[in-house]
């Protein structure tokens, strides 16, 4: 991946505005880890299923493949929040996204590939949020 697209990754804030929580990779997070410890979380993650391939799309086409990855983390019962990835970059718009509870790094890596994203974010509980490689 771009050093460019890596930093934007890097700087953008990931959040989750029913649960009070915007992440930022590589920072602490006591709203996060309060919430993982409150509702027994060992890992999550953040991901979207908007603008593959880091690759503009339609407003259309963006919510059609969003509500796909909302109906299959619904069948495989996953526990979910709606959220945003907040860019810097003004000249990006803000991507919907969810945060998943009690998914594991593999299992995500699996939906970030099956809906072609270059990146999410994982974290495990009392660990920093990282940013993961998706679909190369």
């Amino acid at each position: 991946m771009e050093k460019s697209l890596i930093n934007a990754y890097l700087e953008t804030t990931y959040t989750v505005e029913s649960l009070g929580i915007e992440i930022v990779i590589g920072k602490e997070n006591e709203a996060l880890q309060k919430h993982l410890v409150i509702q027994n979380i060992a890992s999550w993650a953040f991901i979207t299923a908007e603008n593959p391939r880091s690759q503009s799309y339609s407003d259309d086409l963006n919510r059609e493949r969003n509500i796909s990855l909302e109906n299959y983390l619904k069948k495989n019962n996953y526990l979910f929040y709606s959220g945003l990835g907040v860019p810097r970059d003004t000249n990006w718009q803000a991507e919907k996204s969810y945060l998943i509870n009690n998914i594991s790094l593999e299992k995500a890596t699996e939906i970030a590939v099956k809906y072609e994203q270059n990146a999410f974010v994982f974290g495990k509980q009392n660990e920093l949020a990282e940013l993961i490689n998706g679909y190369l």
